[in-house]
């Protein structure tokens, strides 16, 4: 992606081009933060901070296992060594 190869980007990884998407504006909004020296928006209290890495976990860990498992499902031959332990520990079926 870096490289300008957006398709490639895509096949190989598609939640990168979602990151980056997602991420390119918050790390803006840092950046501009840093720069400017105060914050743009309110910090969030301990309560709430809990709760958003809470429900980020219970998001994050499925959707991750899902991924890793869906994506040696139907591997890009190219990314995946399937003498790897963890490759077997997900194809063990």
């Amino acid at each position: 992606m870096v490289a300008g190869d957006f398709e490639r980007a895509f096949y190989l990884n598609p939640m990168a081009v979602a990151v980056v998407i997602v991420g390119g504006p918050i790390l803006l909004l840092l950046v501009a933060e840093a720069l400017r020296g105060r914050r743009f928006l309110p910090p969030f209290n301990n309560t709430i901070r809990v709760a958003l890495l809470s429900l980020a976990a219970i998001i994050l860990l499925p959707w991750t296992y899902w991924h890793a498992r869906t994506a040696l499902k139907t591997p890009k031959t190219e990314l995946v060594n399937f003498e790897h332990p963890v490759v077997k520990f997900f194809l063990r079926e």
